[in-house]
């Protein structure tokens, strides 16, 4: 090389090489003849290519953009060099080693003649980019589809989103609330609610991150509960809105019917310890809330049961137990005594026992009904026997008694010891029918024969008969203008009989037994088991050696007895006496103390009927009489007796045969003035039948009725069943007389 080629090249040797060969950027130096005249060695480590690889753009083009398409829309990008920095471009360069890096290049105007081309690889920052905004576009597609309303808010607290649920949920667009005050004013729509709100804000102690509760005002003036959660996105913040309007509303609705429950709900800790009760705990127990939470419910609870309980409980800590009901005694803070039916239900809460949920009722009350309905099937099977019993008894009895007073007719023919003997039977045979009478108050089906009455006139009538030469006396306390009773005189007899002289006998030396008679009105929700309604309630009380507990249950069973030489039967009748008359009898009793009874009567819709009793001379009649009845000695007995009183008597023995046999009677003699008829032949037709049958062609005829059934429901309503009156076996002679003078002419 000559002289002046060296001094030429020297010439064109690129200043500030040096430096350029250490800038960590890489950069290219192009002339405007599309030469490229210098690269640095950081061009060459990032791309491989050497300004002998890339001497002119023209190749740098082929090699860096293979493909032609590409080459066309890099060429038309590529700006003209001008005096002034041009934009920035990215282009995606293939490297000599094959990979292809997004460069970005800067081409700066040296002067006329020169440019350099500074590049930047963006590779790893575009793939950035292009993730965040992947990112961003997953978020906002979340945001945009997420079931919760989501707001985002600026530092100023100014809505800058609003998702399409708060739109669908609230009403409210991005225009509606474009600022914050906009919105609470919209959204808090009470001044004090709002103003509630701005304070919790300014408080020192205020938690943003903390979930918090909102009633807000929805745009259509719905207002709704939300639980608000902010999330912090550095200079913004993201606010999630959960509804929980139809949790409240639930939860409302559950505490109502907590509250308003009749039935007692208490919730034990683990320890057992009372949390919580609704107001039925109070209003049945009588106890203040304070006495009862923190407290153990063994305090309220007898002693025989704490075992009981305490097992209970454990039972269902282990789970050993499903939805079970249990039944104890409890005391109320009055002291009464009352049987709860509770069932429990633990409470879990993460896996672990926290406590147990108690709901309990009261089932004191059908406890007492369910008692009182198993006594009365005692009763009333036992009855079943007893009615036929009695009724036997009392065909017997009719016999036996009316012979009895026929022989005592013939007085002037015997001695002064057989008319003694005579009595004696006498008195025999009506002990015997009060027998009777007791068994029949049994009787299934048994109705006694009511009427109105003055109950004040029965108790002092009663009381000063069967007390009289006792060492008791009764005090009596009426109240004033007392009503009527619907009653069976008798029967009622019979019931305060029985409680007086159990009274008198509790007290062996004597005493005071009160008689508290007033009214009372039974509501539908009293525990006492009648028909709501106005009653009046007898109390009759002593002071004797009382009834042991273990008695107690049994008093009222038949044949249940603690006397001596006693039936059993006196308080098993009275019961049912008062059974069936729409009344109640029950007690309560504490040994050494005492004992009350309380009946129950109700009170009569009519009026205290006055009769005159009339003596009629019925010593003869020419009369016939027909009798139905399958006992033959009962028509033996009612043939010598008719006969002793000139009346002619026609038998039959079963209703299949009445009307044939009545016919042939009045056709063979007299006519018939009276029928006699026995209710029940067993085994044919009796009385209720037959008097149909001959009802059908004699209408006027006179018909009574008379069984050993007294309490049957016919004899209670004869009239109903086409009968003209009745008779209750057994009879004795002056009844018998009776009813002839009432209904035979003379």
């Amino acid at each position: 090389m000559d002289l002046e080629e060296k001094k030429k090249e020297k010439k064109e040797k690129i200043p500030f090489q040096r430096v350029f060969d250490r800038l960590p950027i890489p950069i290219v130096i192009s002339d405007n003849n599309d030469r490229n005249l210098y690269v640095n060695p950081k061009f060459i480590e990032l791309l491989g290519y050497t300004i002998e690889d890339v001497p002119d753009t023209d190749t740098w083009t082929k090699l860096a953009y293979p493909d032609p398409d590409y080459q066309k829309i890099i060429i038309s990008k590529t700006p003209e060099i001008s005096s002034t920095m041009n934009r920035p471009r990215i282009n995606d360069v293939k490297c000599k080693d094959g990979t292809i890096r997004s460069l970005q290049f800067q081409d700066i105007s040296i002067d006329e003649d020169y440019f350099i081309t500074i590049l930047e690889d963006v590779t790893e920052k575009l793939k950035t980019e292009e993730l965040l905004i992947k990112s961003q576009q997953r978020f906002r597609k979340i945001v945009e589809y997420f079931p919760y309303p989501i707001v985002v808010t600026a530092s100023n607290n100014d809505a800058e989103y609003i998702n399409p649920a708060f739109t669908r949920l609230l009403g409210y667009t991005i225009e509606d609330v474009p600022s914050a005050n906009i919105w609470y004013q919209k959204a808090y729509t009470e001044p004090e609610y709002r103003k509630s709100i701005n304070e919790e804000y300014d408080s020192p102690n205020f938690n943003r991150n903390a979930p918090r509760e909102r009633h807000i005002t929805c745009k259509n003036g719905d207002i709704k509960d939300f639980i608000l959660q902010d999330i912090n996105l550095g200079e913004e913040d993201l606010t999630i809105y959960q509804d929980i309007t139809a949790q409240r509303k639930a939860e409302i609705n559950f505490q109502e019917i907590v509250e308003n429950s009749r039935d007692m709900i208490i919730i034990f800790n683990e320890e057992g310890i009372i949390q919580m009760i609704n107001p039925a705990v109070t209003e049945i127990m009588g106890y203040s809330k304070e006495e009862i939470i923190n407290h153990s419910p063994l305090e309220i609870i007898l002693p025989e049961f704490h075992n009981f309980l305490l097992s209970t409980v454990r039972a269902e800590e282990t789970g050993l137990n499903g939805t079970v009901f249990h039944e104890l005694d409890v005391q109320k803070k009055n002291g009464e005594i009352v049987t709860i039916e509770f069932s429990t239900q633990n409470i879990i809460r993460n896996e672990n026992f926290i406590g147990i949920l108690a709901i309990c009722r009261d089932v004191s009350y059908r406890k007492k009904m369910n008692e009182e309905r198993f006594r009365q099937q005692k009763i009333e099977s036992i009855g079943l026997l007893a009615g036929g019993l009695a009724h036997d008894f009392n065909n017997i009895l009719v016999s036996i008694m009316g012979n009895i007073n026929l022989l005592q007719m013939e007085e002037e023919a015997l001695t002064k010891d057989q008319q003694d003997i005579l009595t004696d039977l006498e008195n025999a045979a009506v002990r015997a029918q009060d027998l009777t009478k007791q068994l029949l108050t049994f009787s299934k089906g048994g109705a006694p024969i009511k009427k109105p009455e003055s109950i004040e006139e029965v108790i002092r009538d009663s009381a000063n008969f069967i007390l009289r030469g006792s060492k008791s006396k009764c005090k009596f306390h009426f109240e004033s203008n007392l009503p009527p009773v619907e009653i069976d005189v008798g029967q009622i007899n019979q019931v305060l009989n029985n409680l007086l002289i159990n009274a008198s006998q509790a007290m062996p030396d004597g005493g005071i037994i009160d008689i508290d008679v007033f009214c009372e009105k039974i509501e539908s929700n009293s525990n006492t088991p009648l028909v709501p309604g106005q009653y009046v309630k007898l109390i009759i009380t002593d002071t004797g050696v009382g009834i042991p507990k273990s008695n107690q249950d049994k008093i009222f069973e038949p044949y249940f007895t603690t006397k001596l030489g006693g039936t059993g039967l006196g308080l098993s009748t009275s019961y049912s006496i008062l059974k069936k008359h729409r009344g109640y009898l029950t007690f309560s009793s504490k040994v050494d103390e005492g004992t009350k009874f309380y009946i129950y009567l109700p009170v009569s819709k009519g009026n205290i009927q006055i009769t005159y009793k009339q003596k009629k001379n019925i010593s003869h009649f020419k009369s016939r009489v027909f009798v139905l009845d399958d006992d033959k000695d009962i028509h033996k007995f009612l043939r010598r007796a008719f006969s002793q009183l000139g009346i002619d008597m026609v038998s039959c023995y079963n209703g299949a045969d009445i009307l044939e046999d009545f016919q042939a009677a009045e056709q063979s003699g007299r006519k018939i003035d009276i029928v006699f008829m026995d209710l029940t032949i067993p085994g044919g037709i009796g009385g209720k039948d037959a008097v149909k049958i001959l009802r059908k062609k004699f209408l006027d005829l006179k018909i009574i009725v008379f069984s050993g059934y007294s309490n049957d429901p016919v004899i209670a309503n004869f009239k109903d069943y086409g009968f003209d009156d009745f008779l209750k076996k057994p009879f004795s002679m002056e009844q018998l007389k009776a009813i002839l003078s009432k209904w035979i002419k003379k």
